[in-house]
């Protein structure tokens, strides 16, 4: 029997999606014939030892047009091609994958990252929030194979959609945690991640303006990257606050080890920063790194379950500052909350997420 051959859509880099290349790999690894499918940027070629690759070229970089475009490329790219099963990867793939689906009669499966009509970047724009939310009600009706990040956003979605959703969380794969981090005069922060609105970097940067004695380090390219160099420049923080740029994800782990503490200060007013469970909070475990993160459901829930986090009521400098400043005084706080990532880097890792995801493509198959 031949494996059943799938194709997965995504609007972004190959580069940039950990959760991909983990699914994917995963699911090649068994009794699938992966492709991922995705845009070409600037970035050089991402090529994958596990699975197929391809990337399409578009003439439009951002707005409508860009969707568009895509989305006509994704269509006549699959129109012909053999396949068994189309994945969409949030509601901007799924409008061509439920089309490609039901015109070639194939299998469609729905992946959501996020809570993507509650997006900051739809704040206050009704009409392209609406555009969104048909889309997903059109490609999500009587959709079996349907999954997402998180527990939260299961139910949420589940209920919104009329349909069920199973949750598979973004743990990373499991690593051994060694500590490089130098004992210096430094208290070292870091952040990895898109540097887009509601991330809280510019409360951050602000926060530690006050603190002498501490960096931080921001890997990662995004939508307000100028606002940052300028705000950087504007306060005289050349000297701590540093702009690192794109970092590969099989390169994360290791470089995260070399920092005290790692940030995911998302804006709690979006519905979507609010329901998340971001790749970097785990990331931040697995390397053995305490986290500051806000106080949101997923967040507290797996807090509850292991204490690897200090979480914030408010996303304001001087609460920001001071948390920072307990942590890097508090040096018997520092090392429980270590030993606590250590742990919780045994039940928070990838392993115990695939099983779950091998049972929907399993089932879809008959395998």
């Amino acid at each position: 029997m031949s494996k059943p051959i799938l194709y997965f859509l995504v609007t972004n880099s190959l580069h940039q999606d950990q959760r991909l290349h983990r699914i994917c790999g995963s699911l090649s690894s068994v009794a699938f014939d992966v492709t991922l499918v995705g845009v070409k940027r600037s970035e050089d070629k991402f090529e994958s030892d596990d699975f197929k690759t391809f990337s399409l070229q578009t003439i439009f970089k951002s707005s409508f047009l860009f969707y568009l475009e895509i989305n006509l490329r994704f269509f006549f790219f699959l129109l012909f091609k053999k396949l068994d099963g189309v994945v969409a990867n949030d509601l901007d793939t799924l409008f061509v994958a439920k089309l490609i689906s039901t015109i070639r009669k194939k299998k469609l499966f729905i992946d959501l990252h996020e809570y993507f009509t509650e997006v900051p970047e739809l704040e206050n724009q009704n009409f392209k929030k609406w555009i969104w939310s048909c889309i997903g009600r059109f490609g999500i009706s009587n959709s079996t194979f349907n999954y997402t990040v998180n527990e939260s956003l299961a139910n949420i979605l589940g209920e919104k959609y009329a349909t069920n959703f199973e949750h598979i969380y973004n743990y990373p794969v499991k690593k051994e945690i060694q500590r490089i981090k130098k004992p210096e005069v430094t208290f070292d922060l870091v952040y990895v991640g898109v540097v887009n609105k509601g991330r809280g970097l510019k409360e951050a940067i602000l926060a530690i303006k006050n603190l002498p004695e501490t960096t931080l380090s921001i890997y990662g390219v995004g939508d307000i990257l100028d606002l940052i160099k300028k705000l950087i420049e504007d306060n005289h923080l050349q000297s701590r606050v540093y702009l690192k740029g794109f970092i590969e994800n099989k390169t994360i782990h290791e470089e995260l080890q070399k920092y005290d503490l790692g940030l995911n200060l998302l804006k709690p007013s979006s519905l979507n920063y609010h329901y998340s469970s971001a790749n970097k909070h785990f990331d931040y475990i697995m390397a053995g790194i305490p986290c500051l993160s806000m106080q949101l459901p997923e967040y507290e829930l797996h807090n509850k379950k292991f204490e690897t986090s200090i979480l914030l009521e408010s996303l304001d400098v001087n609460v920001i500052g001071d948390a920072i400043t307990t942590l890097k005084d508090d040096h018997q706080l520092k090392e429980q909350l270590i030993t606590n990532c250590t742990k919780a880097s045994q039940a928070f890792n990838w392993e115990t997420q695939k099983p779950k995801l091998l049972e929907i493509y399993n089932s879809a198959f008959n395998l």
